[in-house]
């Protein structure tokens, strides 16, 4: 569910799971293309969730679930937060880019 800019997801009759897009690489939207690929620091890369636990919030790395023991999974693509130590890949090893400034 969406509340207050933010992507939700709540188990209501059974196990849910959430899992890190880079678990998943032939991830792709609905045009055929794949989408900007995000990792973390986390070692966890997929967490359950039951009836009684809280919801969990979408970030833009953690946005696959899947409901059950489902083989089916479901992406939530858009305009997704960032969660704690995300950031593209491929570009956490590059330097910001630098304004030229002439002479």
């Amino acid at each position: 569910f969406y509340m207050k800019g933010k992507w939700f997801v709540k188990a209501i009759n059974g196990s849910t799971f959430v899992e890190s897009m880079t678990l998943h690489p032939y991830l792709r939207d609905s045009e055929g293309r794949a989408p900007k690929r995000y990792t973390s620091s986390s070692a966890r890369k997929i967490r359950g969730i039951e009836p009684m636990d809280p919801k969990c919030r979408l970030t833009r790395e953690v946005c696959v679930f899947r409901l059950g023991e489902s083989d089916r999974r479901f992406c939530v693509l858009g305009p997704l937060p960032l969660g704690e130590g995300e950031v593209e890949e491929g570009l956490e090893g590059r330097p910001g880019k630098k304004e030229h400034v002439p002479d």
